[in-house]
C-alpha cells in the first residue's frame, strides 16, 4: 500500500503533461525527438491539426493558375511518379506529352487526378424570309406567296487533359473543315502493369523497327503494348481510308519533261495593236500596207491614250454600255454595238514599245474587240479610214467583215505563244539544263525550216510563256478550228524552283508523312497540304536546298483499294539481360473485289513476317565481348486478288454530242433556204411536240429490256392543212442549241437516231449549223440590246423577267397573225402555258443580236 501515493502523484503529473500539450504548442523542435508521449496518429482529434500542417508545407509562395497547372512535361511526370510509387529506375523514359496550347476560355476541373483544358463554340443560326404578294394581276396571289426556315448550325471544339490517374484525351474537332477532325485517346500503365500503353485514335501507328521490317504511319487505328518479366508483346491495328503511296522530292527544283502539240498555242491573248507590225511571217494573204499607214500616220502608241472595247456578244449588262461603231482599219465593215469599255491592268496590259496587247480576261469566240488611241504624232486611230469609228482587232469567230487582202479586222491575233505551265523556271545556263526543240511526228527534230532556241524562239523564263518569231510551215494549224497535218511537237525539259510540290489528288485526310532529309515535319507548323488538290507548301523554304530530299507518305482514295486492313504484331523476350528474340508479323491488303477491276486499279495484298536475335555486350573473356545479330524475314505480295483485269470495257468509247428529249429545250425555228431564196416560216400552230415515256420494247422490239423499262421520247405532232391552203407552205422546223458559241463535229462519223412514225410520213431534214433565229414572218424587235434583234420577253435585256413580262413574245403568222408564243398549253403528257418562269427567246446563242443562216455543204 506504499505504492498508492507514488502512483497518485505520477497519474496527476501525466494529466498535467496532457493539459499543457492540448493547451499550449509544443516547444521547439519537440516533434522531432525520438519519442512522443501521445500517439497523435491513433486520435481523430490531432487530424486537423495535422492535415493543416501537412497543407502548410505543400503550399506554394506563388502558386500557379489553373491553365499552367495543366501544362505537362516528362520531368513533371516523373517527380509525380516518384513520389507516389516511390524512388525507382524506369525501364525506359515516358512517352513524351507534349504541352498543352489552351485557348481562352479555359475550362478546368480540378477532380481528382482529372485535369481537363476545354474550349471551342458551337453556333446556331436561324434565317426566316417570306413574301406576300397583295396584288398580282397575273397570278394567283396565294401561289406566289411562299416562306422558308433554314437553321445553320457550326460546332468548333478542342479538348486536351487527363481523366483518371492515367487516361490522356486530345480532341480536336471542327466540322468546318474535314482535316480538323481528330480524336485521340491513351492509357499509360505503372511500370510492372501487364498493359503499359493502350491508344486508340488518330495516332502515329508503329512497331519497333528491325533490319527488315519497319512500319510508321499517321492513321487513325488503335495499338498497345503489353509487357510481363522480360516478354513484351506491340500490336497494331487500322482499317486505312485509301491505298498507301510514297513520292520523293530531290532539292528545291523539279526537273520536268513536257510536250505541248503545234496546234496548243494561245488562243485569244496576244493581239498586234499596229495593225501588222507583229504579224509574224507565214499568215496568208496578209498585206503589210496597213502597217506602212499605221507607222506613218500614227508612229507609236502614246502611252495610256488607249480605249479598249469588247462586244461578248451575250446580253448581260453588268457594265455601263458604250454605243459606237467599229470597222477594219481602211474602213468597211460597218459594227455598231454596246460596248464595254475594259480597264487597264485589270483586263489587259500593253506593251507600248512593241504595240503589244496581252488580255488578262477570258476572251471567247463569238467576242469583238476594237481599239482606238492616241499616236504619238498626234493622229486618232479613229480618224483613219473611216471617220470617227474605232477599229477591230478581232472579229466574231474571226469571220471576214470586208473583201480583199488589205483586211486586217480577223487576221491580228498573234497565234505564237506557248505555255509550258510552269513559272519561275531556271535560266538557262548553257550546261543543259533547259533545252526546248521542235520535233516532228517522228520525235526527230525539225531541220527545214529550223526553228531553234534561242536564235528564232523567245523565251520568257519567270511566266514560262516561249513564242516563236515566225509562224509554222502548216496552214492548218490558224484557221477557225486548229487542225495540224504534220502533228509536229515541242519538247521542253526544263527546271524550276519551287515551294509547292504536286503529290496526287484526293489525298486521305491526314494520313501523310513528311520527311526532310530524314526528319519528320509537323502539319500547318512546317507545311500547309491541300487534300483535294493534292498540292503541298512548305512554309520555311530557305530550309529546302538542292540537296535536300523530302519523303512524302500517303494514302489515296481510289475506288477499290479505298478500305485496306492494317494488322500487325510484335513479340519479343529478353535472354539473360543481354540476348533478345524477337519476332514479327504485318499484313495489309483489302476484300477480293466482286467485279472485275481496270488495270492498275487491283485489290492488293501484303504479308510480311520475319524472326530476329540480337546480343549486346556478351562478354566471352576479359575484356573481350561482341555484338551480335542475325534477322530472317520473307513478304508475300499478291498484286491482284481478282486473278486479271479488264483492260478496256469498250462501253465508252464514244464522245457522243447529244440532243435532248425534254420538250422545252426545243424551239420553234426558221425553215432552212437554198442560196438566193426568201425564208417561208410556217405558222405557230403547224407543230406540237411533248415529251413522253414509252416501252423500250414498243420504240426497239429487238432492245435488251424488259417489258416494264420505259424510255424517254419526243413526240412530234405537225398540221400542214393552214399553211397549203395559204401559198403551199408544207414545212416546219424546230431547233435544239448544241452550243451557244459553237461546237466542232468536224471528227464526228456518225450520226444516230431512232424513229418510230407513220409508214409513207413526211420527209425529215436535220441539219448542223447557223441557223437563222427570225423563226417567224418579221424581222425581229426594237429592244434595249438593239434594232432588229431576235425576238424576245426580256426587252430591257436584265437577264430577268417581271411577272407582267413572262408572257410570252409575239410570234407573227405568214398571215400576219400574231399570237403570244405559248406551245406547250395544250400537251397531253406535260401542259404547260404562260408564266413558264423562264426566258422565252428567239435568240439562240443569247448574244442579243440576230443571226443568220449559215450551214456548211456537210451540215
Amino acid at each position: 500500500m506504499r505504492l498508492y501515493p507514488l502512483i497518485k502523484l505520477l497519474r496527476q503529473a501525466l494529466a498535467v503533461l496532457l493539459i499543457l500539450q492540448f493547451t499550449f504548442a509544443l516547444p521547439a523542435g519537440a516533434q522531432s525527438l525520438p519519442y512522443r508521449l501521445v500517439d497523435t496518429d491513433q486520435y481523430d482529434i490531432f487530424r486537423e491539426d495535422q492535415q493543416a500542417k501537412e497543407e502548410e508545407k505543400l503550399a506554394l509562395e506563388d502558386p500557379p493558375d489553373d491553365a499552367n497547372l495543366l501544362k505537362y512535361s516528362n520531368e513533371f511526370w516523373r517527380q509525380a511518379v516518384t513520389s507516389v510509387e516511390g524512388a525507382y529506375k524506369l525501364d525506359k523514359e515516358p512517352e513524351p506529352i507534349p504541352d498543352l496550347t489552351l485557348l481562352n476560355p479555359t475550362l478546368s476541373l480540378p477532380l481528382y487526378g482529372t485535369s481537363i483544358a476545354l474550349t471551342g463554340r458551337y453556333v446556331l443560326g436561324f434565317k426566316m424570309a417570306a413574301k406576300k404578294y397583295k396584288k398580282d394581276d397575273n397570278n394567283s396571289v396565294d401561289e406566289r406567296s411562299d416562306s422558308s426556315f433554314e437553321m445553320d448550325q457550326q460546332l468548333q471544339l478542342k479538348m486536351q487533359g487527363k481523366i483518371l490517374e492515367r487516361v490522356f484525351v486530345d480532341i480536336d474537332y471542327d466540322d468546318q473543315r474535314e482535316e480538323e477532325k481528330s480524336i485521340s485517346v491513351a492509357y499509360r500503365g505503372k511500370p510492372g502493369e501487364l498493359v503499359q500503353l493502350a491508344e486508340f485514335g488518330d495516332i502515329n501507328l508503329s512497331l519497333p523497327q528491325t533490319e527488315f521490317i519497319a512500319y510508321e504511319k499517321q492513321l487513325f487505328g488503335a495499338k498497345m503494348h503489353l509487357q510481363h518479366k522480360n516478354a513484351n508483346l506491340y500490336l497494331i491495328g487500322s482499317q486505312t481510308k485509301g491505298s498507301s503511296k510514297q513520292k520523293q522530292f530531290v532539292g528545291s527544283s523539279v526537273a520536268e519533261i513536257v510536250s505541248l502539240a503545234d496546234k496548243d498555242y494561245i488562243r485569244r491573248t496576244y493581239y498586234d495593236l499596229t495593225f501588222g507590225g507583229n504579224v509574224p511571217t507565214g499568215v496568208p494573204n496578209f498585206d503589210y500596207t496597213a502597217y506602212d499607214e499605221w507607222r506613218d500616220k500614227i508612229g507609236s502608241i502614246s502611252p495610256g491614250s488607249e480605249e479598249i472595247y469588247l462586244d461578248s456578244n451575250s446580253t448581260s449588262s453588268d457594265y455601263v454600255p458604250v454605243t459606237q461603231t467599229a470597222t477594219d482599219f481602211f474602213g468597211g465593215g460597218d459594227y455598231t454595238a454596246k460596248w464595254q469599255l475594259l480597264t487597264r491592268g485589270t483586263d489587259y496590259t500593253i506593251d507600248y514599245a512593241s504595240g503589244i496587247i496581252t488580255f488578262k480576261r477570258t476572251i471567247k469566240a463569238e467576242s469583238v474587240l476594237a481599239v482606238d488611241y492616241r499616236g504619238t504624232t498626234g493622229h486618232q486611230l479613229s480618224s483613219l479610214g473611216t471617220p470617227n469609228t474605232i477599229k477591230f482587232i478581232k472579229t466574231e469567230n474571226e469571220k471576214s467583215v470586208v473583201s480583199g487582202t488589205q483586211e486586217t479586222a480577223n487576221k491580228l491575233e498573234l497565234k505564237t505563244y506557248y505555255n509550258i505551265g510552269a513559272q519561275k523556271i531556271t535560266s538557262d545556263n548553257g550546261k543543259g539544263n533547259f533545252i526546248l526543240q521542235l520535233q516532228d511526228a517522228n520525235g526527230q527534230a525539225v531541220t527545214d525550216p529550223k526553228y531553234l532556241y534561242p536564235t528564232s524562239i523567245i523565251m520568257d523564263f519567270d511566266t514560262g510563256i516561249f513564242h516563236l518569231q515566225n509562224r509554222l510551215n502548216d496552214p492548218g494549224l490558224y484557221g477557225t478550228t486548229p487542225t495540224s497535218s504534220k502533228n509536229m511537237t515541242f519538247k521542253i525539259q526544263y527546271e524550276s524552283t519551287v515551294k509547292t510540290y504536286f503529290i496526287e489528288a484526293d489525298i486521305v485526310v491526314q494520313s501523310e508523312t513528311v520527311k526532310l532529309n530524314g526528319r519528320t515535319l509537323t502539319r500547318n507548323n512546317d507545311y500547309y497540304i491541300d487534300y483535294t488538290s493534292g498540292f503541298i507548301t512548305f512554309y520555311k523554304g530557305d530550309e529546302i536546298t538542292e540537296n535536300s530530299t523530302i519523303d512524302i507518305t500517303y494514302d489515296t482514295a481510289d475506288g477499290s483499294n479505298s478500305n485496306n486492313t492494317v494488322m500487325g504484331g510484335r513479340l519479343d523476350y529478353k535472354l539473360f539481360d543481354k540476348i533478345v528474340i524477337g519476332a514479327t508479323a504485318l499484313k495489309e491488303g483489302g476484300n477480293k473485289p466482286t467485279t472485275v477491276p481496270q488495270v492498275g486499279d487491283y485489290a492488293k495484298d501484303l504479308l510480311v513476317y520475319g524472326a530476329d536475335i540480337n546480343g549486346k555486350d556478351i562478354k566471352l573473356a576479359e575484356p573481350l565481348s561482341v555484338d551480335f545479330s542475325a534477322e530472317a524475314a520473307k513478304s508475300i505480295k499478291k498484286q491482284n486478288l481478282f486473278g486479271y483485269a479488264m483492260i478496256d470495257s469498250m462501253n465508252e468509247t464514244r464522245e457522243q454530242v447529244a440532243g435532248s428529249r425534254v420538250f422545252r429545250d426545243w424551239i420553234i425555228a426558221a425553215n432552212p433556204t437554198k442560196k438566193g431564196e426568201l425564208p417561208k416560216p410556217a405558222f405557230l400552230d403547224s407543230i406540237h411536240w411533248d415529251t413522253q415515256d414509252l416501252p423500250s420494247l414498243e420504240i426497239n422490239p429487238h432492245s435488251i429490256a424488259d417489258y416494264n423499262d420505259k424510255q424517254q421520247v419526243l413526240v412530234i405532232d405537225y398540221d400542214f392543212t393552214k399553211g397549203v391552203n395559204f401559198d403551199g407552205r408544207d414545212e416546219v422546223s424546230i431547233v435544239y442549241p448544241l452550243s451557244t458559241s459553237g461546237l466542232d463535229l468536224s471528227t464526228k462519223t456518225s450520226f444516230e437516231l431512232t424513229m418510230l412514225g407513220e409508214t409513207g410520213g413526211p420527209q425529215v431534214n436535220f441539219a448542223f449549223g447557223n441557223i437563222s433565229e427570225y423563226s417567224d414572218n418579221s424581222t425581229g424587235m426594237d429592244t434595249q440590246c438593239g434594232v432588229g434583234v431576235p425576238k424576245t420577253e426580256d426587252i430591257y435585256c436584265r437577264n430577268s423577267l417581271a411577272p407582267n413580262e413572262d408572257i410570252g413574245w409575239l410570234f407573227t403568222d405568214p398571215d400576219g397573225t400574231e399570237h403570244r408564243y405559248n406551245p406547250f398549253v395544250n400537251n397531253v403528257y406535260n401542259p404547260e402555258s404562260q408564266p413558264n418562269g423562264r426566258i422565252d427567246t428567239q435568240d439562240l446563242n443569247g448574244n442579243g443580236k440576230y443571226d443568220t443562216e449559215s450551214i456548211p455543204s456537210q451540215g
